[in-house]
């Protein structure tokens, strides 16, 4: 994903200075340059590759958002924040 995205979405952003927190989601790769920019205008950057570790968190019950864990009754718990987990 390019830098023009990023500076159009950043651009919308400063006409909404209610926003205070902004995540960019994108199933391809952000570029360096893109990842340099965002992280300047504290923008989050999702790509596909963090998208697909979501889902799969999500379908084996252990997803860590803010700092609530989801559990989903059907699994066993995992003491692992989704950070520290990798795929293989």
């Amino acid at each position: 994903m390019g830098i023009k995205e990023i500076r159009d979405f950043q651009s919308k952003l400063q006409d909404l200075p209610q926003i205070h927190y902004a995540i960019f989601v994108t199933n391809a790769r952000f570029s360096s340059e893109s990842e340099a920019y965002s992280a300047h205008h504290k923008i989050v950057l999702w790509d596909g590759e963090k998208l697909s570790r979501i889902h799969y968190l999500m379908n084996i019950g252990r997803f860590k958002q803010a700092s609530e864990d989801i559990i989903i009754s059907t699994t066993l718990p995992v003491d692992m924040s989704f950070d520290e987990f990798e795929l293989v």
